[in-house]
């Protein structure tokens, strides 16, 4: 089988259901999700199978799932379920417990892993706002909004937990340097 039909050189491209053209909104959503992945994939290439190692491999997974929920123009499956919410928020209160959050803004940053996670959270955002745009025209899965809300949490309290596990000096929004 060849990688290549040709058919995105006119433009186009095939989804469960159909043709769209690749400008398209939910091809959009779907690209963010592929953005959100390789970026997983290269945060997890650092983890030497760490504690988190396979959470984020199953993550990396459910992405592609949510990838496919937005691929089908019919809406006919779905795929990711309030069942993956549950173990996010689960996975987030036991992080949280360990690592009580702060009161104040903190600056994306610490170790580079925890900043790849931030920037994982800065994209997961922008998928919330594409999906959101999608489903204002068509008709999705109505999990994947909350569960990439949840997500993006999850990269949060993550990044903030590998921070404090390695005792980087966490650095928070200093409003004293706005300058009105």
């Amino acid at each position: 089988m060849k990688i290549y039909t040709k058919n995105g050189d006119k433009g186009i491209t095939s989804v469960i259901g159909g043709i769209v053209r690749k400008d398209d909104v939910r091809i959009d959503a779907i690209g963010i999700i592929d953005e959100i992945n390789c970026n997983l994939g290269l945060v997890i290439s650092d983890m030497n199978n760490n504690k988190f190692y396979n959470k984020l491999l199953e993550i990396q997974n459910e992405l592609f799932l949510v990838g496919a929920d937005l691929a089908d123009i019919n809406c006919n499956k779905h795929r990711i379920q309030m069942k993956d919410i549950s173990i996010l928020e689960q996975e987030i209160d036991q992080i949280s417990e360990k690592y009580p959050l702060p009161e104040k803004f903190i600056l994306p940053g610490g170790t580079k892993i925890a900043a790849q996670l931030h920037v994982i959270r800065s994209l997961i955002r922008n998928a919330e706002r594409v999906v959101v745009s999608l489903s204002n025209i068509s008709k999705i899965n109505p999990v994947i909004q909350p569960y990439l809300n949840r997500l993006s949490d999850y990269f949060f309290v993550l990044a903030w937990s590998i921070n404090k596990k390695e005792n980087i000096e966490i650095q928070f929004f200093n409003e004293n340097v706005i300058k009105m």
